[in-house]
């Protein structure tokens, strides 16, 4: 990919959704995802050793250098569950693992935080209101996110909740199948009804996942 190609890589969350987006499913070394966005590589490397530390990207495989074969580099996946480990390096005749570079811890902010809060919100379908309530981010920024993780691919509209009046709000999800298409207007007092069984099941929800990790609600 040419640098006239390369997408602008815009920092924070909206950053970490774009990395996210890029290697899910299309699993890629450091210096791939360099001539994908416009970034340096000991820029990107410090997204990714955040995105590490937040168990959201592990390393899928390794891929040998072109120009050392006995050097390897780390190809970098989505942990989409949560549930990957990292591949374990490769072993040379010396029984040492061989890399291209030693991974260094690095402690993620508190943008890093909250954007994790909110990846594991949306591992379930939240309307826009509740991600920001989940991850204690402005609303303003939730739509900005939103809309760009949506264009990354990354997020999807997985379901619509109806509203007591005549609209009805998305529920965006993980997700990188094409959107739930909105559904027909239903009777008021059929969609009250729904209203109330939708809110009082995802409360439900929240409550539960809150007291697994030790939050209070």
């Amino acid at each position: 990919m040419t640098s006239a190609q390369q997408r602008p890589f815009i920092r924070g969350m909206r950053g970490y959704a774009s990395i996210l987006g890029s290697i899910w499913g299309h699993p890629a070394t450091a210096q791939q995802l360099c001539g994908r966005f416009k970034i340096t590589q000991r820029q990107l490397l410090h997204v990714l050793r955040q995105l590490h530390a937040l168990g959201l990207v592990y390393v899928k495989g390794w891929r040998a250098s072109r120009s050392h074969e006995r050097n390897f580099s780390r190809v970098w996946g989505f942990n989409a569950d949560g549930s990957r480990e990292d591949a374990p390096p490769p072993i040379g005749a010396s029984g040492r693992a061989q890399t291209s570079a030693k991974a260094t811890a690095t402690r993620p902010g508190i943008e890093g935080i909250a954007f994790h809060r909110l990846v594991d919100a949306l591992r379930m379908p939240h309307t826009a209101p509740d991600l920001a309530q989940e991850s204690g981010v402005s609303r303003a920024s939730i739509y900005k996110f939103i809309a760009h993780a949506r264009d990354a691919g990354l997020v999807r509209v997985a379901d619509w909740e109806p509203n007591i009046d005549k609209h009805c709000f998305p529920m965006f999800q993980l997700g990188r199948l094409p959107d739930t298409p909105k559904p027909a207007t239903i009777p008021n007092a059929e969609r009250c009804r729904q209203y109330g069984r939708n809110r009082r099941a995802r409360e439900g929800t929240i409550r539960i996942a809150r007291a697994l990790a030790g939050r209070p609600d």
